[in-house]
This record gives structure tokens, C-alpha cells and sequence, in this order.
């Protein structure tokens, strides 16, 4: 097969496929301008990638591929690390038991629950009784909640806000302090209540969000592999751990797929033409505790195959140093060793899972796919 494939051909290919009974669709992007000689031919590349090696993943009988060949996407599956996969997730879901035992203080604004605190964090806040109060609640229980004059977002905002940076001079809490504001809310389609700088947020229980990005490599030979990025020692959180190219919070104001965009050069030097390439893929959740607090987290997932000759360059300071990994070491690492973040570990899992890495023959797959979402999905 020629490794270059006009645009016109490759598009009669995807038809004779589909008419060839094949059930799947195969979503073709051609971009119209390319800004680099490298770009074309990544466009040219994935379209006879889609096309003609998407063929292999039609239902009708003459495009049935091998076993081994099924196995991620053309590699061999990868085995025996589902229990080192679990234990990773164990480690990430430590806040399961907390939400049951009854040591934490619910935190209700308007009604509606929206966070978990630390008892020793809540008498912090009321040591600001003009932003804070204690309300009294079923069986005994008390509820935290903001006084009744702050009734609109700006307002809830702005007072919570004053009493945060109070506590941050005076008791030294939130570590890495970002001046990036969090939407408060009890789930994601709703709006918030209010806003809080994101350093606060485990402090407060509260959901938050946040973009991750499966950047990969398709070789020539149709082998898979992943760009890994080394944190930056000096960072507050995580200093040095392994993570993905890309990942950030989800701020207020900004929808998830401009903010991969945004993340994606900030942190990896992608440029725009590329990171529109960025595809929703699903998401992974769980429930953490800290020594801050709780944190059920939900991470939105993206896949991003990026052109063979394209290199990340650390832009902002969060990364020392990007790593092109075969999939099989990712794997290692991940279930024999904590060397990455490790809410990354569920995301990356969940790629291995995806692309055919991590098979239904391999004990325990169903237990593994089905922990990878835990906690309130909402």
C-alpha cells in the first residue's frame, strides 16, 4: 500500500467499504489548510488511515482481522497487569469510605448539596461568621452554608473569596494557589452557586473537572505510542511524577474542548490546527481524601494522534521533559510502580482499554472497565 493517498481515492475506498456491508462509520477530517509540509501529510496519512486500515474493523467476514492483530489495533494484547491496574485505582478511590463514615460535615448553599469539609476546616470558616454559619439538619447533624445575605453568585463569590485569602495569610491553607476560579455546583450541566479559587476546592469537597489528553504516535507498521510528559520538581503538587502531554482543570467560562485547545499549548507548544484534532472519548471518576479534603473528581477524556515528527516543548514551566513511550512499557510502569500521578493512571488505563490494549479474555477486564467510574457521575 502506498504510504500517500489522495484525498479523492481514499474517500471511494470509504464507500466501497460501506457498501460492502460494513456497519461501522468511519469519520474522516480533512483539513483544508495545512500550515506545514508535516501537517499535509499527517492529514494524508490519517485519511488512508481511516479509510484503509479502517477496514479492518468492519463486521463483514472478508475484513475480520487475526486475534492477534484485534489485540491493540494491530499489536499483540498486553497481559498480567489488570491486578497492578486495580491496585492503582484502589489507591485513587481512598475517599469511598469517608463519604460513609459520617466525619465530615456536609456543605449546602441554597439546599443543595455541593461539598464535604473536614470539621478542623470548617471551624476556619467560621471564624468568618459573616460569610459562614452553621445550620442545624436531620438526625442530630449540621450543615455548613453561607449567611443569607449573600444571595447571588458575585456576592457568594466575592465574600468567600475575602475569607480564603484571609485563611491563606493567616493559617497558611491552599497550597498552590492558582488565581483560577471553580465553579461550585452539584453537577455539571447546572450552574454555580458560586466561585472559589481552585486550590480551595478539596477543602470544600466540592466536584470538580478537568481535560486529559491521550497524545499518540501511529508508526508506519500501525504500532501505537504515547507521549509522556515528566512534572516539573519545583511544581507544589506532584513534583516530578509522571503525566499525560496535556491536562488541566476545567475553569469557569471556558467549554472542555477550548480548553484542551488552551492546555494544549500552554503546556505542550500544540498548536491550534492540531489540537482541534482532540477527540471526546468519555471520561473516568473517582473519590480521593487528602490530606485537604475530598476530592470526586471527574476527568473528561480526549484521544489526540499527533504526527510522527511532531515534538511537545514544555511551555509553561509544569513539565521538565516530554517522553515518546512504547505502549507496553506505559503498561509496566503504570501496574508495578507509582510513578505517575496517580488520577492519571485511570485515564490512561482507560486508553489501553480503548484502543484494544486490554482484552475481554484477560480475568477481571469487566471489574476493571467498571471501576474506572465510581463516585456521583453527575
Amino acid at each position: 500500500m502506498r504510504p500517500l493517498l489522495h484525498a479523492k481515492a481514499a474517500a471511494t475506498r470509504l464507500k466501497q467499504c460501506v457498501r460492502r456491508d460494513c456497519s461501522d462509520i468511519f469519520e474522516t477530517r480533512i483539513w483544508a489548510a495545512s500550515s506545514s509540509a508535516s501537517q499535509k501529510h499527517f492529514m494524508r496519512s490519517s485519511l488512508l488511515q481511516r479509510c484503509s486500515h479502517g477496514l479492518r474493523h468492519c463486521t463483514h467476514p472478508r475484513h475480520l482481522p487475526s486475534a492477534r492483530a484485534a489485540g491493540c489495533r494491530g499489536m499483540a494484547a498486553l497481559t498480567g497487569h489488570i491486578s497492578g491496574f486495580l491496585q492503582r485505582i484502589d489507591a485513587v478511590n481512598n475517599g469511598l469510605n469517608e463519604l460513609t463514615a459520617g466525619n465530615l460535615v456536609p456543605f449546602k448553599v441554597d439546599g443543595q448539596q455541593l461539598g464535604y469539609l473536614k470539621p478542623e476546616f470548617m471551624q476556619h470558616l467560621l471564624s468568618h461568621p459573616a460569610v459562614f454559619e452553621l445550620q442545624p439538619a436531620a438526625a442530630g447533624q449540621q450543615v455548613l452554608t453561607l449567611c443569607s445575605q449573600h444571595k447571588t453568585l458575585k456576592q457568594r463569590s466575592a465574600a468567600v473569596a475575602d475569607a480564603l485569602a484571609a485563611l491563606r495569610q493567616q493559617a497558611g491553607l491552599f497550597r498552590g494557589w492558582r488565581d483560577e476560579q471553580y465553579p461550585v455546583k452539584a453537577a455539571f450541566d447546572e450552574q454555580p452557586k458560586l466561585l472559589i479559587e481552585r486550590a480551595a476546592a478539596p477543602y470544600f469537597g466540592i466536584k470538580a473537572y478537568g481535560v486529559h489528553v491521550n497524545g499518540y504516535v501511529v508508526r508506519s507498521d500501525g504500532t501505537k505510542q504515547l507521549w509522556v510528559a515528566r512534572r516539573s520538581r519545583t511544581k507544589p503538587t506532584w513534583p516530578g511524577l509522571l503525566d499525560h502531554i496535556v491536562a488541566g482543570g476545567q475553569p469557569y467560562g471556558l467549554s472542555c474542548a477550548d480548553n484542551v485547545v488552551k492546555e494544549c499549548w500552554e503546556e505542550a507548544g500544540i498548536p491550534q490546527e492540531l489540537a482541534l484534532a482532540a477527540t471526546s472519548v468519555g471520561f473516568v471518576s473517582y473519590v480521593s481524601f487528602s490530606a485537604e479534603g475530598l476530592k470526586p473528581d471527574v476527568l473528561f477524556c480526549y484521544d489526540l494522534q499527533l504526527p510522527e515528527d511532531f515534538v511537545p516543548k514544555p511551555q509553561d514551566g509544569e513539565v521538565e521533559d516530554f517522553m515518546l513511550w512504547d505502549l507496553d512499557k506505559v503498561a509496566l510502569i503504570i501496574s508495578s510502580s507509582e510513578e505517575y500521578k496517580p488520577n492519571v493512571n485511570l485515564v490512561v488505563i482507560d486508553f489501553l482499554i480503548r484502543h484494544g490494549c486490554i482484552t475481554p479474555e484477560e480475568p477481571g477486564y469487566l471489574n476493571l472497565v467498571r471501576r474506572l467510574r465510581v463516585g456521583d457521575l453527575l
